[in-house]
């Protein structure tokens, strides 16, 4: 599984699983493992791979090729 942004999430768990997590000083990378590390469950949806972080050069360049067929009026991949 990929993650993907952007989570969704009830105010009422995220918040909970802020504090919770805070008070055990445990290191989580995203709102996924904040809720999942504060015992909550969570549910996975279909993404869609164009959808994805931009974090280094070659990211950048797949993001410019797929808005190039797009707006060329091609499809995504």
């Amino acid at each position: 599984y990929h993650a993907q942004t952007p989570q969704a999430f009830l105010y009422s768990i995220i918040r909970t699983a802020h504090d919770m997590v805070a008070a055990e000083d445990l290191d989580v990378t995203d709102g996924v493992s904040l809720v999942l590390a504060a015992g909550f469950r969570i549910k996975m949806t279909d993404g869609d791979f164009s959808n994805f972080k931009i974090t280094s050069t070659s990211d950048y360049r797949t993001a410019c090729l797929i808005a190039n067929k797009i707006l060329s009026g091609d499809t995504c991949p």
